[in-house]
């Protein structure tokens, strides 16, 4: 779990989502901050590859849950490439749900992440803001089954599709 600790308190902030095989990875940034009650806080939604890849598409899907601010929003980014279909913070049987997802511009060409072995390539899908409660901690819970980074080849048996959002290690 990703813990955002709301009064002068670290962030503990871990990638999260969905295949052992994966070359991607979801996670929030900063990696760790000091947030003083009242004070607006920014922090980064974003994937990483650690080697270049191509894909079509993204879903990601996060639960918030202990002192959720109020006024918590998320704003997505404009990415080149990549268009938004779904930004949304929503309650779902007494649940908040983030809920982010973008499409290639191009279905016939794919997003390149391109990354080397020293330089990872980063992502950033959007910024959740908030002001900061008087007290208390709210943790961001990437959802591994449906937070999916989706590539696609094409072979003589036909397309085949892959999801290459890794599990972290913790």
């Amino acid at each position: 779990a990703v813990m955002v600790y709301l009064v002068k308190q670290r962030q503990d902030i871990r990638q999260r989502a969905s295949t052992t095989t994966g070359t991607m990875a979801v996670n929030l940034s900063p990696g760790s901050t000091i947030i003083p009650p009242g004070s607006v806080a920014t922090i980064d939604v974003r994937v990483i590859s650690r080697a270049t890849s191509a894909f079509d598409g993204l879903q990601i899907v996060a639960q918030l849950s202990g002192t959720i601010p109020n006024n918590i929003q998320f704003q997505p980014a404009t990415i080149p490439g990549l268009q938004m279909v779904k930004s949304e913070i929503t309650t779902v049987n007494t649940k908040r749900l983030l809920r982010i997802a973008f499409l290639t511009t191009n279905p016939t060409q794919p997003y390149i992440a391109t990354a080397s072995s020293s330089i990872a390539s980063v992502i950033k899908l959007g910024e959740l803001t908030f002001t900061a409660p008087q007290q208390g901690q709210m943790t961001v819970h990437f959802d591994p089954t449906l937070s999916k980074i989706m590539t696609h080849a094409t072979s003589s048996s036909g397309v085949t599709v892959q999801d290459i959002l890794a599990i972290p290690t913790d």
